[in-house]
């Protein structure tokens, strides 16, 4: 339960200091970076009338940074 909240203040923070650096309207920017799978943030864009192409292209960033940067975060943080 714990590690949960904690992720979600994480996310919270995050999302909050992207809306005020974005000119994005705020429901945007909250399907962009909430965690969650790519068709359902596309399913809920469209039925919110949200820019689809902004929260697609968000979360395909998103996971392409996970993904590249996991490996290398991971040998530094790792065992020495």
């Amino acid at each position: 339960m714990g590690f949960s909240a904690l992720l979600a203040l994480i996310s919270v923070v995050f999302i909050e200091v992207a809306h005020l650096l974005s000119p994005a309207p705020a429901l945007d920017v909250l399907l962009s970076f909430l965690p969650g799978g790519q068709a359902e943030m596309v399913v809920i864009a469209i039925v919110a009338g949200s820019d689809v192409a902004f929260v697609v292209t968000h979360h395909l960033t998103r996971l392409i940074l996970v993904i590249l940067a996991a490996p290398v975060i991971g040998r530094w943080l790792g065992p020495k």
